[in-house]
């Protein structure tokens, strides 16, 4: 139905005829009968009339000048309005040529000549009816054909009788494949669908649905839902399958997509621990007599580069390091069946640098260990990255069913507790899981609670250990050494927590807190009228942070007014092979601010020599391994010599720390060495010992 006619008002007839007598009675019979008409003497005059009006149906003749029925036919159809319009063409009985081509310019109808004028406005609601019904039919379609675009919907229908297949129209742009190419592959489909060959469809209208994979000609793989419905004769055997098909390709891929956040890691694309803890539990109800084993694999101090050159690189890091661990782990090393593509996948990534491997079906714990040096020889190769050359080392843990564990939670504890007994050999490495490890990895537990609480308990303390000029044997400077002392765990071992500060970073809180006391205990000896260097040890790590450190150190000497040049920070010799340029800068503000600077354990790096040179380092302490040997060692000897003559040549300060002997402090007066610190000379104590000290030297 039209929209003229929905709002209540008359049906626009368009009369086109060259015969003013046609007009006249046309008009005549066509408004007694309640139409609106309007008229044209010809074509062209008929198009711009349809234009503007845009009526319900068109009555022509063949015949006229300016432009015929046939053309005007030809133009209307061709406008946007003129589709679905009814066209009436006037023409002879014996004119049979006319009509062919008058159906053939798109006319609905004839109407023969001489018109009879009674039947004409029968004739004519007659087409507008069938006209109505065609728009509304169509306008069903269309809405129908937009939902299922929508909804990525075909209805197709199988006569299983004549074994003919048809689709809808929708196959076309839906699956941008040829009707008849998708038709035959969804029918080979259909054909092995076994509900409804197999005869185990026995009642009408029971439904059906089942998902597959379709492959189209270009290779593209799309997912899609059947929905079907068998149609069975009077003897309830199948004879039709009316039914749907859904493309639920983006909602496959959503749901993957789904499944890899929650079970892989999105930086590495390795599993995560979730898949891997499911595979270690699927391996352990699959053991076929053979043992399992679980590697834990951790980078050994990553934590470095990832301060000093950013998480940006840290990140290119850990993908190197997961393509070297597919490489370096053989097929037939992984979890699952040979042949399996989820095998590949299947060493994981723990979390931050930690990766996890799990063996199935070996015959004895020794093979673990192949696959573990495997590992740690391929990780050990530098890595190229941004024009840096990187070394990282893993240390690894391993434990074996059923000997570390019985489950899937144990086995990867025991294998962690490993992994940390690695780390305390030296690193790069493999150890065995052994149950000692269990009370050694519970100490360490409870050292780490209680060094987290420390600071905010206030049980940190500072000896200082003088540093002694001689020969007149006076107390020039002190260096400041932290003490802990807890309360569950009594006296603790600087080598026992400041690495394990580092390791969980609660290393740079406790240098704050150092550096604070030391410049407290500076301003009050000054008050006092004694001027001594405090000497205070600085971690790698706020050196590499540069502004952070400078901004601390400023801040502390303007809030207690001590004297810059009366403060020396002593970086080891290993922060310079962290990140050179970044030490360079550091050192030059904080030299800029009248901070004395130091390198601690001198000798002891691959480098120490060049940096001397290049760095503003007012001092250099020999590392106490050398002053050891002094005496006995003319190799110790030697090297002490040369970094004393090195010094001088440079006019940099020397200090030789870890003299514990008589013979070892003359042997160093006898080389020129006039500095000391060490057990001989004066142990580390409390700041008001060393009160009394100065005072009584006084």
């Amino acid at each position: 139905m039209t929209d003229v006619a929905r709002s209540g008002q008359p049906q626009r007839i368009l009369l086109v005829d060259d015969d003013p007598t046609i007009l006249l009675l046309g008009r005549e019979a066509l408004e007694q009968s309640g139409f609106q008409v309007w008229e044209a003497a010809d074509g062209a005059e008929g198009f711009r009339i349809f234009q503007n009006i845009h009526p319900d149906i068109v009555i022509l003749d063949i015949m006229m000048p300016v432009m015929d029925g046939y053309e005007l036919c030809r133009q209307i159809r061709r406008h946007d309005r003129g589709h679905e319009l009814p066209v009436l063409m006037m023409t002879g009985w014996d004119d049979l040529e006319s009509i062919r081509q008058a159906y053939e310019a798109g006319a609905t109808d004839f109407l023969t000549k001489p018109v009879n004028w009674l039947v004409l406005p029968h004739r004519v609601r007659y087409m507008l009816r069938g006209s109505e019904t065609l728009i509304n039919l169509s306008l069903s379609e269309a809405r129908l054909l937009h939902a299922q675009r929508i909804a990525h919907l075909v209805s197709w229908e199988w006569d299983l009788v004549q074994d003919r297949l048809e689709l809808s129209r929708e196959v076309s742009p839906l699956f941008a494949s040829d009707p008849q190419h998708f038709t035959a592959r969804y029918k080979e489909f259909l054909s092995s669908w076994a509900l409804l060959t197999s005869g185990a469809v026995s009642a009408p209208g029971e439904q059906l649905k089942t998902d597959h994979r379709i492959e189209l000609p270009d290779g593209t793989v799309r997912h899609v839902t059947s929905e079907a419905e068998v149609i069975l004769d009077r003897d309830q055997r199948p004879v039709r399958v009316v039914g749907t098909i859904q493309d639920i390709t983006e909602r496959k891929r959503a749901e993957e997509r789904i499944r890899f956040l929650a079970y892989f890691d999105n930086l590495t694309n390795l599993p995560n621990r979730t898949l891997f803890m499911e595979r270690v539990e699927r391996a352990l109800t699959n053991r076929q007599g053979k043992k399992v084993a679980v590697l834990f694999i951790d980078l050994d101090r990553f934590k470095t580069i990832n301060d000093t050159m950013g998480h940006g690189v840290g990140d290119l890091l850990l993908q190197r390091v997961a393509t070297r661990l597919l490489r370096a782990v053989r097929k037939i090393d992984l979890v699952s069946r040979p042949c399996s593509e989820e095998g590949e996948k299947v060493i994981a990534r723990f979390g931050g640098d930690e990766f996890i491997v799990l063996l199935e079906f070996i015959t004895a714990a020794i093979d673990a260990a192949k696959v573990a040096q495997r590992i740690l020889e391929e990780l050990s190769v530098p890595y190229k990255i941004g024009g840096d050359e990187l070394f990282v080392t893993a240390s690894i843990g391993i434990s074996v069913w059923p000997d570390d564990g019985q489950d899937a939670d144990t086995l990867l504890r025991n294998a962690d507790m490993a992994m940390y007994h690695a780390k305390e050999n030296g690193r790069n490495n493999f150890q065995y899981f052994d149950a000692s490890l269990n009370r050694c990895a519970q100490e360490r537990l409870q050292l780490e609670t209680n060094l987290r609480r420390a600071l905010a308990r206030g049980e940190f303390t500072l000896h200082y250990q003088p540093k002694i000029m001689l020969p007149k044997g006076a107390i020039y400077g002190v260096e400041a050494l932290v003490r802990w002392d807890s309360p569950d765990l009594g006296r603790v071992s600087p080598g026992t927590f400041i690495p394990l500060a580092e390791e969980i970073n609660l290393i740079s809180a406790i240098d704050d807190w150092v550096l604070e006391e030391a410049c407290r205990q500076l301003k009050e000896w000054e008050e006092g009228g004694y001027t001594l260097s405090m000497a205070v040890n600085i971690s790698g790590r706020d050196v590499s942070r540069h502004n952070r450190l400078f901004e601390k150190t400023t801040d502390l000497i303007a809030r207690y007014g001590v004297q810059p040049q009366n403060i020396e920070l002593e970086i080891t010799e290993g922060v310079f092979m962290g990140n050179a340029e970044r030490t360079l800068e550091t050192f030059a503000e904080l030299r800029g601010l009248g901070v004395r600077l130091a390198i601690d354990d001198f000798g002891t790096g691959f480098s120490s020599l060049s940096y001397l040179t290049r760095y503003p380092v007012n001092t250099i302490k020999i590392d106490r391994s050398f002053i050891k040997e002094i005496v006995t060692d003319t190799g110790a000897a030697a090297v002490v010599k040369a970094i004393i003559t090195l010094a001088q040549n440079l006019d940099i300060s020397l200090v030789a720390e870890g003299v514990e002997t008589r013979e070892q402090m003359d042997f160093l007066i006898g080389l020129g060495c006039t500095e000391m610190q060490g057990y001989y000379l004066g142990v580390p104590v409390p700041a008001d010992v060393i009160t009394r000290q100065l005072e009584a030297s006084q």
